[in-house]
């Protein structure tokens, strides 16, 4: 969490998504300090953005929901991380690309009234390596505003078939410059396949 004073925090998480109707569900033990854990769940269900915090699992210090910037911005997160479950970003599940330039392409997804749009880079084998929009919400003393954002994905690797990123890091590009807050690494990865 590049945005405060002390620098990075720890975290390890669990995320569940799902493509039939576009959704997540993201939860996450922060140590904030020795000895005191914050959980986060942030998520994107049935249209609907979410983000709750508690300290210790019993003081609640954020409980944002039913905002339509929040859910436009948890649509945009959903459509980002697509990446780890490629088979989400075929115009079959929604999404709709025009082409940009020979590395660059625009997705548009909509769900539930909320329509989302990002650039995606690809590498010289097809590979995603960045996504890029000039405007997703970010909640700034209680106001949400529209912010460049981006994210780059990097050292792919086979996992269940499937080839996938297993780095990335998200960003803000303010006007005072870049503000990194998020960067992980896919320790594990499942998936559940319908016929």
């Amino acid at each position: 969490m590049g945005e405060s004073k002390g620098g990075w925090l720890p975290f390890q998480a669990a995320q569940h998504f799902t493509t039939s109707g576009p959704g997540f569900i993201w939860d996450a033990r922060i140590s904030m300090m020795p000895l005191v854990l914050v959980g986060v769940r942030d998520g994107y269900v049935n249209g609907q953005g979410g983000m709750h915090a508690k300290i210790l699992a019993l003081i609640p210090v954020l409980n944002e929901g039913g905002k339509t910037e929040l859910s436009e911005s948890a649509l945009q997160r959903y459509l980002a991380e697509t990446a780890w479950i490629p088979t989400a970003l075929l115009p079959g599940q929604g999404v709709q690309w025009s082409e940009i330039d020979d590395n660059n392409a625009l997705a548009t997804l909509t769900d539930s009234g909320i329509t989302v749009s990002l650039e995606f880079e690809f590498n010289e084998i097809g590979e995603i390596t960045g996504v890029y929009t000039t405007g997703r919400y970010r909640e700034v003393n209680g106001i949400y505003e529209l912010t460049p954002w981006s994210g780059s994905f990097r050292k792919y690797e086979d996992r269940h078939g499937i080839r996938i990123p297993v780095e990335g890091e998200i960003e803000w590009q303010l006007p005072e410059g870049r503000l990194p807050y998020w960067k992980g690494q896919i320790t594990e990865i499942r998936y559940d396949f319908m016929n």
